[in-house]
């Protein structure tokens, strides 16, 4: 009888902290990765962008996703990459947005190093629980995505990003595909 309570307390304790290791990797970076994974669109005028997030990289607090936008923005062609960190802060979700100048893929060792240059265009902004999703605003001028100038408002639902500029009051909608 001894025996089986010897090899039980550890296996309980083990069990225990297996689920809290469960638990922390549910947290909110986790959350907010989970509902942005996946491909977007924006359609329009003269507009057809594809916007996709997959997984890189990232455990318990902190997940890596590599952003891919691609298309005809108002009959341009665009091509951008970067990868977001989402890190839990509380109930809050910090978001680096860091701009990758060289294309490379979900395998390529690369995509979480950046250049001295595309280090220095990142920019931070924070999302917290709003409804359904999450929403933040972007702080001061946005210099990780080209052609974003002034700041934006990032509202996060699920099947939906949509990002207002609150000067300009433009809105783009991307829609989950």
């Amino acid at each position: 009888m001894k025996h089986r309570n010897i090899v039980a307390v550890p296996l309980a304790l083990v069990s225990l902290f297996l689920m809290a290791a469960a638990a922390a990797a549910q947290g909110p970076a986790s959350e907010v990765a989970k509902l942005l994974s996946g491909t977007y669109r924006l359609q329009g005028d003269k507009t057809d962008v594809r916007l996709r997030f997959a997984g890189v990289g990232g455990t318990g607090s902190t997940m890596d996703l590599l952003a891919t936008a691609s298309g005809t923005y108002k009959g341009t062609d665009i091509h951008h990459q970067g990868v977001l960190r989402l890190v839990t802060e509380g109930p809050d979700v910090r978001v680096t947005a860091t701009p990758h100048f060289s294309p490379v893929t979900e395998a390529s060792p690369d995509a979480t190093r950046f250049s001295d240059a595309e280090t220095r265009a990142a920019c931070t902004f924070y999302l917290e629980p709003e409804g359904q999703g999450w929403a933040g605003d972007t702080q001061g001028t946005v210099t990780c995505v080209a052609g974003a100038a002034g700041q934006w408002r990032v509202d996060i639902t699920p099947g939906t990003i949509r990002f207002t500029n609150p000067q300009t009051k433009q809105v783009l909608v991307f829609h989950k595909s």
